[in-house]
């Protein structure tokens, strides 16, 4: 029963290792037929490229999450599960990113206008450095008062006693 956990951990990041490797390839192979079945007349330089880019951005992402996820074994035995892909964090966000992608590689063979969703990502990154970094420290004013320790709290309490 020892380790019980991390074998959880590493079972859970294989099968969604597996769920993403299974979904990517899917989704760019109907990218694919669907090009050259239904518009394999416009099917030229630009589709080809975005295509690539699709498939490098699934390669990266997989092999970040292969990495990040990696268990590691000694002589057979678990010693590692290898950090949590289904966790809260910066791997919650990509998977984000992931869904948009899919999203937007199945529905861009309808009509170029839906690779703007892609424009989500960038956005989102944006508006979370804007509230939590920018704008609090733009309009922070110049003559805030530091926040005082308890000691110089003390100390002044007792100089205002003593006059």
């Amino acid at each position: 029963m020892a380790n019980q956990a991390a074998k959880k951990q590493a079972q859970s990041n294989a099968k969604l290792l597996q769920t993403f490797l299974y979904g990517s390839a899917g989704v760019t192979i109907f990218h694919l037929l669907f090009n050259l079945i239904f518009f394999f007349s416009s099917f030229g330089f630009w589709s080809v490229t975005i295509w690539i880019a699709f498939t490098l951005s699934y390669v990266f992402f997989f092999s970040a999450f292969a990495s990040l996820g990696r268990a590691s074994y000694v002589n057979g035995e678990l010693v590692s599960a290898g950090a949590d892909l289904g966790g809260k964090g910066l791997t919650e966000y990509a998977w984000d990113v992931i869904y948009i992608l899919w999203f937007t590689e199945v529905t861009g063979v309808f009509s170029y206008y839906f690779y703007l969703a892609l424009l989500t990502v960038p956005g989102y990154a944006f508006f979370k450095a804007w509230n939590g970094f920018i704008y609090p420290w733009i309009t922070r004013s110049a003559n805030t008062e530091e926040i005082k320790g308890r000691k110089a709290l003390r100390a002044e309490k007792k100089g205002a006693k003593g006059k």
